[in-house]
């Protein structure tokens, strides 16, 4: 038979051992709490950057590509072509000429000057069927023969 000291020694050493349980407990609870809120945030983080990765190729798309091609980008399944054949296909491609030495000559005037040389080709490209692509600076693209871009295409 155990005597009172020695069953008071086994109630301190189960209580013991009972907290140190609760306390590791606890401590991991604490700390899978703050893992998990920590992979948390970092997941929100990367979701973020992926939006604005996603938004700064959305605009950089707007400047290089047509309405008509990014529509066809964002409905695509995933490795899915959007090539399309057309046959009889004419593409300009205008550079001017001397540009660098008419800005030196005609400095106030340059912007006008462009604006007449490019008016003057969107009316010939309007008279002829052609499609305008795109103007940069001091250079012209168009296209003819796009037959299924010409919905995307207003005239000029």
């Amino acid at each position: 038979m155990l005597n009172g000291d020695q069953i008071e020694s086994i109630k301190v050493y189960i209580y013991s051992v009972y907290f140190m349980i609760v306390f590791v407990i606890s401590f991991l609870s604490i700390f899978i709490a703050y893992r998990s809120e920590k992979q948390g945030r970092m997941i929100y983080r990367s979701e973020k950057k992926i939006q604005r990765k996603k938004h700064q190729n959305k605009d950089l798309m707007s400047i290089l590509v047509p309405e008509f091609v990014r529509e066809k980008i964002e409905r695509r399944e995933k490795n899915e072509l959007i090539a399309e054949t057309h046959k009889d296909v004419t593409v300009i491609f205008v550079d001017l000429y001397g540009f660098c030495s008419l800005i030196a000559v005609a400095k106030e005037e340059i912007v006008n000057i462009l604006d007449e040389v490019f008016r003057t080709f969107d009316e010939l490209c309007t008279l002829n069927g052609i499609q305008k692509i795109e103007t940069v600076g001091k250079t012209y693209m168009a296209a003819g023969g796009l037959k299924s871009c010409e919905s995307w295409v207003q005239p000029l």
